[in-house]
């Protein structure tokens, strides 16, 4: 916890009944922990906690996603366990007394602890991985365990190589390399990039090929992918219905109006109605966005004559202001650009033959590419953590057929425990389900999940945050999971609290599709009489860009702003610390 003037009063007890709650070793949990909250502190309580419960420490299993997360919740048990050692109480009393009861139980079970604290399981979920793969050698297809590479761009890069030297071979893949070449203009670099990003990912696309022959069951996939197209449309065009439904827009007869104003003037097709949810609705949402929408895909400021709207005409004049207010109020809604910009990126509900046959081809090489990459890996002794996971999941086998080893992973662990829950990919989440496959319910054995959806930002490897939410709701296998939610924010200061809470309220207030809601979170101090939180929270310094100036002139007053705010903390704090954030290395400069 960061230090700041302010006093900690008896309002940080607001949710320490949830805590203690949370610690009751017989039950499994799932708990939404938002940024600031002590959900470390909570996770190695609930630690120790079970520590004092169980016949061996190996028992507890403890998944983080970093080996930074990981080292830093080994080293605060470490440490807990010896100021109740020394008897030097330095944390909050729930971890004192779950730290002392953990070291009665060492005594009374003879681990010495202290002196072993690799008996602790606290890992990253790749470690994790690659123990479970090196149990089963032979399930997992590795034999010797390879060196985990970190950077395998270039082993895949190798396989694709590999599997485009095929088109020379003759084989039953030199057609369908063919096929795709033909659809790249014949591009073997780009045809070879397409491959390498594939088996990046090939985590989240392996486990569909298993069980389907595309000779013979062409058709009915086809059918099968064009619904999930439908239903791609489908979504989009109801998230646009729903920003059409803004209050502070206008209703939409006037919309249409105003749309059918340009319409005419470009001697376009007039819409009779406005567009719908429907699959077949597309025509007349891309219509609508690219009336909103410039060619860069952001939303217009102004309108003129190319857009449908002249500068003479006796209601010209009140036809521009009333569609410019309609931009405007559009430019405020958060994300309605992108909701817009959407709708010009659909595919269409159907395939043609001849993307079909591209498809088809695709489908024929991606399994042989897997297979050139697993040549690679032995050839350099190397593989990616994506094999160690698909390598893990192997060797549990699958819930109808446990092998030996998760048979043995069923007797061997009683508790898990895993942080940032939010960020689980659908592998890691199946990995959690077989681990607790045979658990039965009343067992004595827990999950306990932390994380917090408002948090997720891992989609691009397939972190899905409905998993979390599914948990929340469902639990996982026969295991309940009783929710609950921590709001204190012990990290930062009550002004910024206040304004992330007011901000975000009306951000995502009402939910992403009804599924993640704003948690506000809530301050345990109060201000000294000295302070003014006003001082402490968050200031926006907007640059604005007028029609004569060029990019380089933003960047330039964007920049001079950010020396003077600079230059103002510096005046009124000299000896405090300060941070300048970017959002990417290219704006540093």
């Amino acid at each position: 916890m960061s230090k700041h003037p302010f006093t900690l009063t008896g309002s940080a007890l607001i949710d320490e009944d949830v805590r203690l709650r949370a610690l009751n070793p017989a039950r499994s949990f799932i708990v939404q922990a938002p940024a600031g909250s002590g959900k470390t502190r909570l996770l190695i309580t609930r630690y120790l906690t079970l520590l004092a419960t169980v016949d061996e420490p190996e028992e507890i299993v403890a998944i983080t996603f970093t080996r930074k997360a990981a080292a830093e919740m080994r080293q605060r048990i470490q440490t807990a366990l010896a100021d109740a050692a020394q008897a030097t109480p330095t944390a909050p009393d729930s971890l004192q007394r779950a730290a002392a009861a953990a070291l009665v139980r060492d005594r009374a079970r003879g681990w010495s602890i202290a002196q072993s604290p690799s008996r602790f399981r606290i890992q990253t979920i790749d470690a994790f991985n690659a123990n479970l793969a090196r149990q089963a050698p032979l399930t997992t297809r590795f034999g010797a365990q390879p060196q985990t590479a970190e950077r395998p761009q270039a082993l895949y890069a190798e396989a694709a190589r590999d599997v485009l030297s095929a088109l020379d071979d003759r084989n039953e893949y030199s057609t369908a390399i063919a096929t795709l070449l033909l659809h790249l203009d014949n591009d073997h670099s780009k045809l070879c990039g397409l491959v390498a990003q594939m088996l990046a990912k090939r985590d989240q696309w392996l486990r569909n090929f298993p069980g389907i022959n595309f000779a013979t069951q062409s058709a009915q996939l086809r059918e099968g992918l064009q619904r999930t197209l439908v239903g791609q449309r489908v979504a989009k065009f109801s998230a646009a219905d729903a920003l059409f439904s803004h209050p502070e827009l206008p209703n939409r007869e006037q919309i249409l109006n105003q749309f059918n104003y340009a319409r005419r003037n470009l001697e376009l097709r007039e819409m009779t109605v406005f567009a719908g949810v429907a699959a077949n609705d597309g025509v007349r949402w891309a219509a609508l966005a690219d009336s909103f929408l410039t060619k860069t895909d952001t939303m217009r400021k102004t309108v003129n004559v190319s857009n449908g709207f002249p500068a003479t005409g006796t209601d010209a004049k009140p036809q521009k202001e009333a569609f410019v207010a309609i931009l405007k109020t559009l430019s405020a809604i958060p994300d309605a650009a992108e909701t817009l910009t959407a709708l010009r990126r659909l595919p269409a509900a159907q395939y043609t033959d001849a993307e079909w046959k591209i498809l088809e081809a695709a489908w024929q090489l991606l399994p042989y590419a897997v297979g050139c990459l697993w040549q690679v890996f032995a050839r350099h002794g190397q593989c990616d953590f994506t094999e160690v996971a698909l390598a893990a999941d192997r060797a549990l086998g699958t819930e109808d057929t446990p092998t030996d080893l998760a048979l043995k992973l069923d007797v061997a662990i009683a508790h898990i425990l895993v942080d940032e829950f939010q960020d689980t990919s659908q592998a890691q989440f199946n990995l959690l389900q077989r681990l607790t496959a045979q658990w039965g319910i009343d067992e004595g054995r827990t999950l306990f999940l932390v994380g917090d959806p408002m948090q997720s930002i891992y989609r691009f490897r397939e972190a899905k945050v409905g998993l979390f939410l599914g948990a929340q709701q469902h639990g996982i296998n026969d295991i309940a999971l009783t929710p609950c939610a921590l709001t204190l924010n012990f990290r930062s200061h009550p002004a910024i609290i206040s304004w992330i809470n007011d901000t975000f309220l009306k951000l995502i207030g009402v939910g992403n599709g009804g599924s993640i809601k704003y948690l506000p979170s809530a301050t345990p101090y109060v201000d000294d009489d000295d302070i003014e939180p006003s001082q402490c929270g968050v200031t926006l310094h907007a640059v604005a860009q007028t029609l004569e100036q060029t990019a380089a002139d933003v960047k330039a007053a964007e920049a001079a702003k950010v020396v003077a705010c600079i230059q103002a903390a510096r005046t009124q704090d000299a000896t405090g610390s300060l941070a300048l954030l970017v959002r990417g290395r290219t704006h540093l400069a």
